[in-house]
């Protein structure tokens, strides 16, 4: 819309972005990739000053991603109720 009315495009304008799941996305849980902290922590009410950025840049946002649990890990390996974080390139 904004390109086909002149308006100025924005730096990230139609990127798509996940966000890990350690930051705030309005109407998403946090739960830092635990069974625990999302029920403690439940729906998110508004975005991180992060995720406000981007969305003023442009940026799509898509969803949240998995992590390792309280991303203390490399290997990806899950082993709570979100299951593994998987690249989607592979």
């Amino acid at each position: 819309k904004r390109y086909h009315s002149k308006q100025g495009i924005r730096p990230l304008e139609g990127v798509p972005i996940a966000i890990k799941d350690e930051i705030n996305l309005k109407n998403y849980p946090t739960t830092h990739g635990t069974t625990f902290l999302g029920k403690l922590n439940g729906t998110s009410v508004n975005d991180c000053i992060i995720v406000q950025r981007l969305k003023s840049a442009g940026a799509i946002i898509v969803g949240k991603t998995n992590m390792h649990e309280l991303g203390v890990g490399t290997t990806g390996f899950n082993w709570t109720d979100t299951g593994m974080a998987r690249n989607p390139h592979n």
